[in-house]
């Protein structure tokens, strides 16, 4: 056999190896949609994971799952992992080449993308359910929640899919000398929308996300203040919200419940 088709041989064993590996550690894709499918980070703030130490890797997911080591996002994740499940995803991503495998495309073949759209007729048929005024920054942020959000929480039902809550943050309106322009009950008059923060559910959303990371089937995304997608990875938020599956995975579902009739 040619020394061509060796090399090729081998790099192919290489890759069914790894491919059997990963079937074996299901919360790996999870890892990958942030630290990346060769282990070179797709995010700014995510650390590569390619070729450290596994002993060193191990004892920061254990260190995350005791909650030594602090990280909202992380520490949700390693609360989920045995001591197997550490020990397989350490060994993993240290057995990984230093400088990467995959090209950028490839690499961020494990982002998870969401499929939320902003309503055109927002705000129509949502209701505000909390607000916060910052004349320090000049800014205004409003919760709005559709009405099956706003039914369901206050019977205390889990919301169901078709749920959708919008954060909305304005720069507050200011007079022609430039100072804030608050309305007859004190508050600041919202002017321009800046940028939307949406959460939402759907049926069969959650169906592609790693159960580690999974919502039920809640999707997270941000927007610009032309209603444009910015998100392009959802992890991160997927993250953050799983700690509050008892609260439909909303941050603010008291306020919710609270809300006006």
């Amino acid at each position: 056999m040619a020394v061509g088709s060796l090399f090729v041989a081998a790099a192919a064993g290489v890759a069914t190896a790894r491919a059997a590996e990963s079937d074996a550690l299901p919360q790996l894709t999870a890892c990958q949609s942030c630290h990346g499918a060769d282990g070179i980070s797709v995010l700014a703030l995510a650390p590569h994971l390619a070729g450290q130490r596994d002993g060193y890797l191990a004892a920061q997911l254990q260190a995350f799952r005791s909650g030594d080591r602090k990280s909202a996002v992380m520490n949700a994740i390693a609360s989920q992992l045995s001591d197997e499940d550490i020990a397989g995803l350490a060994g993993f991503f240290g057995r990984l080449p230093r400088q990467g495998t995959a090209d950028d495309a490839a690499r961020g073949a494990q982002a998870l993308t969401p499929a939320i759209a902003i309503p055109a007729s927002f705000p129509g048929g949502f209701s505000v359910y909390t607000r916060e005024d910052d004349a320090d920054r000049g800014t205004v942020t409003r919760r709005y929640a559709n009405a099956l959000a706003v039914k369901a929480a206050r019977v205390g039902t889990a919301l169901p899919d078709g749920s959708m809550i919008v954060v909305e943050t304005s720069a507050a309106a200011r007079d022609a000398a430039g100072a804030l322009v608050r309305g007859a009950d004190g508050q600041l008059v919202p002017g321009a929308a800046q940028f939307y923060a949406v959460s939402a559910s759907s049926a069969g959303w959650g169906d592609a996300i790693p159960e580690v990371l999974r919502n039920g089937n809640w999707h997270y995304a941000q927007f610009d203040a032309n209603r444009a997608l910015q998100t392009r990875n959802q992890a991160i938020c997927l993250a953050c919200h799983k700690p509050e599956a008892a609260h439909s995975f909303v941050f603010t579902h008291d306020a919710l419940a609270r809300a006006p009739q």
